[in-house]
């Protein structure tokens, strides 16, 4: 739901805050009064086309800010795939300032390009008007549609023909790999032998590399160590004053301390120990220093090894266990490249059946679908009598694909005529503008239990009608308005009359300049804003009675006086 609509220095429009509510939402004013400024500015803000011309004359910038209420929380999660922070306490704050050669738009506070904003503008509202209505006129929309109106169960079938294609797709790719002319794929086969025997020749260990490069280090710095060792081993025992002739001193000393003092036999025995361990620590050094003498030669061995394996990471991966996985990838692609033949004949056998499979499905699925076109076009011609299109005819033309598809086969177009002794026609070649918009009123009417839009916008619905067709559009928006919220421009007193919360635009003079305002309207001035749209210029006391009638009969219809023709027939 559209909570918040801010405007700031937007053509004449000098600053704006207005608070929709649920239900109904009525926009009424004069002829140029600026109600289209309005409309416009939401489609501004939902990333429709800018310039620095609308800024409000002496204004640095304009701004719009809209604010969502989301509480589907599947549409929530849709938002956050779609790269909405925050979508998820169901909040969108959506603001577009334009500024002389720039234009900026965030949602929640991030940055988004135009055309990311209309990629979410589908989940937030649904904008209908004599320009707006493109999506009705596009077949692929007329298909999805229809598939909105099939039983729930159809969802299940819809996925699997999707998963049958997308394997299929998978399929053919693999085919593709190994479909080619008989000296490509001999050179293939050779390049693989060569790269599987340069693999195999190494016989590389996982780990090796690692210990490998230990040895290397040490065997590089032998001379260091074996100078460090043998200043160690001299201090040790070799060298004039070394600690093992120190030790000795020491203890002589302490044992024959002890000899008069038995508190001192502890300490004699540590300082035997000690002496035990130096002569340890020197055996130790002697034993290294003969056992890891330098050898040029295992040096020599070990850094060509190191060199082999540093090779092979440089073609086939960053590490051993990337080169092996590389190994049975290859040995994989040679083991399909040399039986060719028959693997390609069992994945062309794989493809025919799941072609088989699709084709029964997609089937299937058209059946669904005709039998569910018929049900909706018949909801769609009821509701489109209902407003004075009374000799419509409404239906809905299926061309089969030359190949199915993820979606099927089927290409739909939405066939009409409108007048007694008119052929059927497409759509989009048919309808005017306003035609277009009651139109869209009749198929969102038909579908109101499964559109999942919050917001719908409608502005010129009313254009060319009035009397008892302006009374039915009236009662088809009030219906509407139960399950979602609408905004209406309108002209019409009896389609105004039915607004939850009615705001008045208009346009007048401050200081000099041109301003355009918009207000809710409270009981009383609803009424007058009624007898207003009656009256024109002279409003008499009958007239504002009628407003006030009027206004009356449609605050005590709490929607179950009007029930789409729809409703009443057994159509599904």
């Amino acid at each position: 739901m559209l909570t918040n609509l801010h405007v700031k220095n937007l053509a004449l429009i000098q600053e704006a805050d207005v608070e929709f509510g649920p239900g109904l939402n009525i926009l009424t004013g004069e002829t140029g009064a600026g109600k289209s400024i309005i409309l416009g500015s939401i489609q501004i803000a939902l990333g429709g086309k800018a310039g620095a011309e609308i800024i409000r004359r002496g204004a640095e910038y304009a701004l719009i800010e809209l604010v969502f209420f989301v509480e589907d929380p599947d549409k929530r999660q849709a938002l956050h795939d779609l790269g909405v922070e925050d979508a998820q306490e169901g909040e969108v704050i959506l603001s577009r300032r334009i500024s002389p050669g720039r234009s900026r738009i965030k949602v929640n506070g991030t940055s988004f390009t135009a055309a990311q904003v209309r990629a979410i503008k589908g989940l937030l509202i649904d904008i209908h008007g004599q320009h707006d209505n493109a999506a009705l006129l596009s077949p692929e929309e007329h298909l999805r549609l229809i598939d909105s109106f099939c039983p729930p169960q159809t969802e299940s079938l819809r996925q699997s023909l999707r998963d049958r294609y997308r394997r299929l797709q998978e399929k053919k790719k693999e085919i593709r790999a190994l479909s080619m002319d008989e000296s490509a794929r001999t050179r293939e086969i050779s390049f693989l032998q060569f790269e599987i025997q340069d693999i195999q020749s190494a016989r590389l260990m996982p780990g090796e590399d690692t210990t490998l490069e230990a040895d290397y280090r040490r065997m590089a710095n032998a001379s260091r160590i074996f100078e460090y060792l043998t200043e160690a081993e001299n201090l040790l025992t070799e060298a004039p004053g070394n600690l093992s002739d120190l030790s000795g001193q020491i203890i002589q000393a302490v044992s024959r301390a002890a000899a008069f003092d038995p508190d001192l036999a502890d300490t004699d025995k540590l300082l035997n120990d000690m002496d035990g361990i130096i002569s340890d620590a020197s055996r130790s050094l002697r034993d290294y220093m003969e056992t890891h003498a330098y050898d040029g030669q295992a040096l020599a061995d070990t850094e060509n090894r190191l060199n082999t394996i540093n090779t092979l990471k440089s073609k086939y991966g960053q590490s051993i266990p990337d080169i092996l996985a590389a190994c049975d990838k290859k040995e994989k692609r040679l083991q399909e490249l040399e039986n060719s033949a028959q693997i390609l004949e069992e994945k062309q056998a794989e493809c025919r059946k799941l072609q088989q499979e699709i084709s029964r499905l997609a089937e299937e699925l058209t059946q669904v679908r005709r039998k569910t076109a018929d049900a909706l076009c018949t909801r769609i011609r009821e509701s489109l009598r209902h407003l004075n299109f009374l000799d419509n005819r409404f239906t809905a033309s299926f061309t089969k694909l030359p190949e199915p598809d993820a979606t099927g086969q089927d290409a739909v177009n939405f066939m009409i005529a409108v007048n007694p002794g008119e052929e059927l026609h497409p759509l989009q070649k048919t309808a005017s503008g306003g035609e277009l918009s009651r139109i869209m009123l009749a198929v969102k009417t038909c579908l109101a239990e499964k559109d999942r839009t919050g917001t719908l916008v409608f502005d010129e619905i009313d254009a060319g009608i009035s009397g008892r067709t302006a009374q039915k559009v009236a009662e088809n928006l009030h219906f509407l308005a139960k399950s979602h919220q609408i905004i209406c421009i309108t002209h019409l007193a009896q389609i105004a009359a039915m607004s939850d919360a009615h705001f008045r635009i208009a346009k007048h003079v401050a200081d000099g300049r041109t301003v355009t305002t918009i207000k809710r309207l409270s009981e009383p001035e609803i009424i007058e804003e009624l007898s207003r749209i009656l009256g024109g210029t002279r409003i008499t006391d009958a007239v504002r009675r009628s407003a006030q009638e009027m206004r009356e009969m449609a605050r005590k219809s709490d929607g179950s006086a009007y029930q789409p023709p729809f409703l009443t027939e057994n159509v599904t």
